[in-house]
C-alpha cells in the first residue's frame, strides 16, 4: 500500500460512499430508478479501483459485490438486488471506518506499523 495516498484514498472513498448512500435513499423510494443504479454502479466501481490500486483486498472485494449488486439492479430493478446492495454498502462503510481508524492508530506507531488487515491476501 502506498501510505501517501492513504489520505486521498480516504476523501475520494467518502465521496463514493455518500453517493451511493444518495442512491439507496433514491431508490428506497422506487427501485426501478434506472439513474439511482448508474450512481451506485460508479461509485462502487470507483472504490474497487481506487482499493485496488492501494492492495486493500477486503475493501476491494466487498466494492465488487456492490458493484454486482447494482448492475443486477440496473437491468431489472427489484427489492433483492437493492437490499443486497444496502448491505454492501453498510459492509463498505463499516472497512473504511476501520481503515480510518487503523491509520489514525498507525501515525502513532513506528514506521514498521502497517495497515496489515487491509491488504492481506489470504
Amino acid at each position: 500500500m502506498h501510505p501517501h495516498l492513504l489520505p486521498v484514498f480516504l476523501i475520494e472513498a467518502e465521496f463514493c460512499l455518500d453517493a451511493l448512500d444518495q442512491a439507496l435513499e433514491r431508490l428506497r423510494i422506487s427501485t426501478g430508478d434506472l439513474p439511482a443504479w448508474q450512481k451506485a454502479v460508479r461509485a462502487a466501481h470507483t472504490i474497487k479501483g481506487n482499493a485496488a490500486m492501494m492492495g486493500l483486498v477486503a475493501i476491494t472485494d466487498s466494492a465488487f459485490a456492490a458493484e454486482l449488486h447494482a448492475e443486477a439492479g440496473s437491468v431489472g430493478g427489484g427489492q433483492q438486488p437493492a437490499n443486497d446492495l444496502a448491505g454492501c454498502a453498510a459492509e463498505l462503510r463499516r472497512l473504511v471506518d476501520l481503515l480510518v481508524a487503523e491509520a489514525s492508530a498507525a501515525r502513532r506507531m513506528p514506521a514498521s506499523a502497517g495497515v496489515n488487515a487491509f491488504t492481506d491476501h489470504s
